[in-house]
């Protein structure tokens, strides 16, 4: 729906504003904006006004393709000033009703690229612009009012602004309390911004404005805006609603790179600055890429400051070759060869073929080469010309394009033919002695100085610059070495030399070590040669003291007499160079105690089980180790042990002297099992829990067998057990009748842990 005319204390669209929500179809990036607008004629306290937005896109790519699509239709919103609260703003309408409006868009139109008369710009480089006008009928209040359009995105090309395809736009115009009152309007900008600038061109950009009522303009860089409002999120296009009101002023600013601050947003020189009182933005941009600039213009009536405009654009730095434009090739490689001062070299002949690659033919009326060739110009016509030098050496030409005409262009050529070298070194080496080799090159001079020197060792390269005619180096290995002497002149001509020869130097130090150096009889000792440089052609000798040597390069042999033993270790290279050396502090072996002991007593047995032992090693026995078979130990010299269990136990003692030197010896102890049993001579079976049952007591537990029997005084056997722990209750075989008052004979029969039998005969008495 439109707005009546009944709400004339508020905003009124006319023409092309709507009252719903447009569908957005997707832009390419904005690139640049700006909004003015013109007064129109009051209405009572109402001001009339035609307000006006470009917006510029990126149409890339433009070349035989329509634009791209940009939006049709855009939503804008109109804020003022709470009077009461500056710091607020609120949207112009009815109580809140008045949300949104929406401006449809003319038809696009194509900025044109601007054009350089020797240069040619790139066709990569495409803006269209769309215009949003539409009419609004204000009332004039103490307040400002604020027209804002906000919308994503731009691209990521940009290089002064930090995330700069994740940085919004924001284009707005500012109708004053003084520009309402004055019936003002606006300055609009005089023309199209540039679509690109050509790197290391000068810029002259006319950034000015004209102003209908004739005001003063003071022109300035500001800092461009953004929007919330990104990656296709609603929130600022603007679109406020009820529960959405999170876009009015104040506006945020884009963050710029560090480098470009907003008042010096290019690279350029001499740099890129913008006239105060013309809006000529003048420089040399010598940095690619894009870079948005800010414009204001701020309207000055008499000394009050009365509203401003801006144009927020992207620069696009580009690269714009000549119309006639000088380019050759390598004859070798066909590779592209440098612009203004191109050098060629062919170091093994005196013909060069010069491949004239220059481009854009069609702007190209003239052309030629000259050489100064022997003190004389020599002018060569050909495209491609196949020029033979008189002799080896360094000639300088140059080629012209269009010469005497405006549109020109040329490039300073040197060529170099022959080089002229011999690379050649001499070589010194002290084989008896570990001292760097020293290298020291022989090469002549030639009609060119020598840049470098370049010498490959196998182990190492190393370049020389400064002419230093000799360099020492010392191998880390000994072996067959390749030398290599490249040598290369001021303009990449070289020639190179390689010597081989075998390198086995003496060292300075023998180095050997051996493992261990001290031991007793008999010590088995590894020896090692740590001498480097070192390898299998030298030839070793080791004398180990004791009248034995041997030949490997790491021997190990072994000592089995006492005494101290001089090692010494002898080298001999290839060239006869000999050196020995003596193993520090030599090879010392020590005598190893003698071990003995005894014991008492000899027969043990577990009654009787404390024994104590003695030693009986040599003398200079000072550490003793016993150990008694698995039931520990000790460091005693004379331990007294208790053995608590019986059989065979091995009793060994390890003795030691002051070098550590040990002996052991072994003896074997056996610990018997203690057996005996007691059988009573009267009991009385009576059944007064007193002395009932006749059982003897003892150590029975070694016993092989066991044989009790009872016989009465006619021979008669009444009682018998072959178990110790069985006794006789007085009646016949333990079952029977009882048996009378009297005299009986016992016979015990055991045999004991040996298997040695004994029998013992007792007369018992039986009572009752």
């Amino acid at each position: 729906m439109y707005l009546k005319q009944s709400l004339k204390n508020f905003i009124l669209f006319v023409g092309c504003i709507y009252f719903f929500t447009p569908s957005v179809s997707y832009a390419s990036h904005i690139v640049g904006g700006d909004m003015t607008y013109r007064f129109i004629e009051r209405q009572g306290d109402n001001n009339r006004y035609i307000v006006r937005l470009n917006i510029y896109y990126d149409c890339y790519p433009p070349t035989n393709a329509p634009l791209f699509v940009s939006d049709s239709t855009i939503t804008l919103a109109i804020y003022q000033r709470m009077t009461a609260s500056p710091e607020l703003w609120r949207l112009v309408g009815n109580n809140g009703s008045l949300r949104m409006l929406s401006v449809s868009r003319t038809p696009m139109t194509k900025v044109v690229n601007p054009t350089y008369e020797c240069l040619v710009p790139p066709t990569s480089v495409c803006v269209s612009q769309g215009t949003f006008e539409f009419e609004v009928i204000l009332k004039r209040i103490s307040a400002p009012y604020v027209i804002s359009y906000q919308r994503c995105c731009r691209n990521s090309t940009i290089n002064n602004l930090i995330n700069g395809d994740a940085t919004g736009s924001n284009f707005y115009v500012e109708i004053t309390p003084e520009a309402q009152e004055l019936n003002n309007s606006s300055p609009t900008f005089r023309t199209y911004p540039p679509t690109l600038v050509c790197i290391n061109e000068p810029l002259v950009n006319d950034h000015s404005v004209i102003d209908p009522d004739g005001d003063r303009i003071v022109y300035r860089f500001c800092q461009a805006l953004t929007s919330p409002g990104l990656s296709g999120r609603p929130e600022c296009f603007p679109s406020p609603t009820s529960s959405n009101y999170n876009c009015p002023p104040p506006f945020k600013y884009a963050t710029y790179n560090t480098n470009y601050p907003f008042d010096k947003p290019m690279a350029g020189d001499p740099p890129i600055v913008l006239d105060t009182l013309t809006g000529m933005i003048t420089g040399k941009p010598n940095s690619y890429g894009g870079y948005v600039i800010s414009v204001c213009a701020e309207e000055y009536r008499g000394n009050v400051l009365i509203g401003r405009v801006f144009r927020d654009f992207q620069f696009n730095v580009v690269f714009c070759p000549k119309k006639a434009e000088v380019r050759l090739l390598d004859p070798d490689s066909t590779q592209a060869l440098g612009d203004k001062k191109i050098f060629l070299s062919k170091c093994d002949s005196t013909t060069v073929t010069l491949l004239n690659n220059s481009r854009f033919l069609q702007h190209i009326n003239s052309f030629y080469w000259e050489f100064n060739i022997a003190g004389q110009t020599r002018r060569f016509n050909d495209w491609h010309p196949k020029i033979t030098f008189p002799d080896t050496g360094y000639y300088k030409g140059i080629l012209w394009l269009n010469k005497g005409e405006r549109c020109y262009d040329s490039a300073y050529i040197e060529v170099l033919v022959g080089s002229g070298l011999k690379a050649n070194f001499d070589m010194k080496l002290d084989s008896c002695n570990a001292s760097p080799i020293v290298l020291t090159h022989k090469t002549k001079n030639s009609y060119l100085p020598i840049k470098y020197w370049y010498w490959e060792l196998g182990d190492t390269t190393m370049y020389i610059y400064d002419g230093t005619p000799s360099v020492s180096y010392q191998y880390r290995t000994t072996g067959l070495k390749q030398m290599k002497l490249t040598v290369v002149n001021k303009y990449g001509c070289k020639d190179d030399t390689v010597r081989t020869f075998y390198y086995q130097p003496m060292t300075a130090q023998l180095q050997l070590a051996a493992t261990p150096t001290e031991g007793c009889i008999p010590t088995k000792v590894n020896f090692t040669n740590l001498t480097t440089p070192f390898d299998s052609t030298y030839k070793v000798k080791w004398d180990f003291g004791n009248g034995q040597s041997s030949l490997l390069q790491n021997p190990t042999h072994i000592y089995s007499q006492t005494g101290n033993f001089p090692v010494k270790l002898t080298v001999t290279n290839i060239a006869g160079c000999q050196k020995e050396t003596l193993l520090r502090g030599g090879i010392s072996i020590h005598t190893n105690p003698k071990a003995d002991f005894d014991f008492t007593p000899k027969t043990v047995n577990t009654a009787k089980s404390g024994v104590q032992f003695e030693d009986k090693s040599s003398a200079d026995a000072t550490g003793w180790l016993w150990q008694f078979g698995n039931k520990g130990g000790s460091s005693s010299q004379n331990p007294n042990i208790n053995f608590r269990d019986t059989g065979n136990i091995n009793i060994r003692l390890v003795v030691s002297n002051t070098y550590g030197c040990t002996d052991t010896i072994t003896k074997s102890l056996f610990v018997e099992p203690f057996s005996s049993f007691f059988l009573p001579n009267a009991f009385s079976p009576n059944n007064d829990g007193v002395n009932d049952v006749f059982l003897g007591q003892g150590y029975y537990d070694s016993f092989k067998s066991f044989s009790l029997q009872i016989f009465n005084r006619w021979g008669e056997i009444v009682f018998q057990t072959h178990t110790p722990t069985e006794g006789w209750n007085g009646q016949k075989n333990n079952a029977g009748y009882q048996l009378p008052e009297g005299v009986y004979l016992s016979v015990l029969i055991y045999k004991n842990y040996t298997g040695k039998e004994f029998v013992i005969k007792n007369y018992v008495h039986l009572t009752r």
